[in-house]
């Protein structure tokens, strides 16, 4: 898949594979690590890593599990695989995981030769702290299943374009709902990249969730992803619209039939006055207020200051209708 274009041109002339399958067929640390010192040693045009097998984090960070491993950290660490990707000459280099934890990759590096340089990118199954899934079944893993079909054209443009962005975009939205998520990382100096700013992705976060379950879509954007680098606008799908459309139809007749029931109660209790107005007396109101009182200091925190408002607001206005009768 990764070896030719689709118009049968070649894209990786020398693809070195290594493969683990049995006690026959085995990788170890040190060749593991020395495949990926002789492939980031090169100055080519693009160096990529990709692994498929089994991942380890502990406090001192990600390993890929080799065939010899015991522990899990005796694994090769992914600083290291860092430490060669960022000190190579090659104009692009690609790190590809799909192993448990590999979102640990670039995470908080302890050495400042194992960061993000430029040029580099990560693209991997799961984040720091989670588990990456296989097919049912076994063999490949969900992952690594949805990065081939991305290749095969589910990731590319109307020109048939494939980058890693749209890879993890593919892979992002087909994954739906599951706890798992992959992780895309690049240069933060790259110009065309903005800086990540917390709070946007905070929000990013919540609209990617919604967008999960069908909510919200990006508009003039085919991924979230997209839509966030490119600084688009997201709106409701017709499912969210129609869904809010009825809540608020719902609150807005739960709200009348609450003050219809105030009205009715108040109208029955009042004293008509010679000039046609209505009298409240004075120890209903002050009971209406208290009820209206106890609601609101069992409201959460968070919500007591808006309701507040609104009582304030309504309670005068509320009073003059009853007592003058309208």
């Amino acid at each position: 898949m990764l070896e030719r274009h689709a118009d049968g041109t070649v894209n990786f002339a020398t693809p070195k594979l290594l493969t683990g399958t049995g006690p026959g067929d085995l990788v170890d640390r040190e060749e593991l690590k020395a495949a990926v010192r002789e492939l980031y040693a090169d100055d080519a045009d693009i160096a990529l890593f990709y692994f498929a097998g089994h991942g380890f984090i502990e406090d001192t960070g990600g390993y890929l599990c080799t065939s010899d491993s015991r522990s899990g950290d005796d694994g090769l660490p992914l600083s290291d695989i860092m430490t060669l990707a960022a000190n190579s000459g090659a104009k692009n280099k690609i790190i590809i995981l799909d192993s448990c934890h590999s979102g640990a990759a670039g995470e908080r590096p302890t050495h400042p030769a194992a960061e993000i340089r430029d040029g580099m990118t990560i693209l991997t199954a799961s984040t720091a702290e989670q588990y990456a899934m296989e097919v049912e079944g076994g063999g490949a893993g969900v992952f690594t299943s949805l990065f081939v079909d991305a290749l095969g054209g589910a990731a590319a443009n109307l020109l048939g374009d494939v980058t890693p962005g749209s890879v993890y975009a593919h892979i992002d939205q087909s994954l739906g709902p599951w706890k798992q998520r992959p992780v895309f990382k690049t240069n933060k100096n790259d110009p065309s990249i903005p800086p990540p700013d917390p709070e946007k992705t905070a929000i990013f976060a919540v609209l990617q969730r919604y967008v999960r379950v069908n909510l919200v879509r990006p508009v003039d954007a085919p991924h979230m992803w997209h839509a966030a680098m490119g600084s688009k606008a997201c709106e409701l799908t017709p499912l969210a619209a129609d869904a809010r459309k009825t809540l608020v139809e719902r609150l807005a007749a739960i709200e009348h039939e609450r003050w219809s029931h105030w009205q009715r109660y108040m109208h029955g209790k009042a004293t008509k006055q010679e000039d046609g107005s209505l009298l409240i007396p004075a120890d209903l109101v002050e009971r209406w207020e208290k009820q209206i009182a106890t609601d609101y200091a069992d409201l959460p925190a968070d919500e007591q200051e808006s309701d507040k408002e609104q009582v304030e607001r309504y309670l005068p206005i509320i009073e003059d209708a009853f007592r003058s009768g309208e």
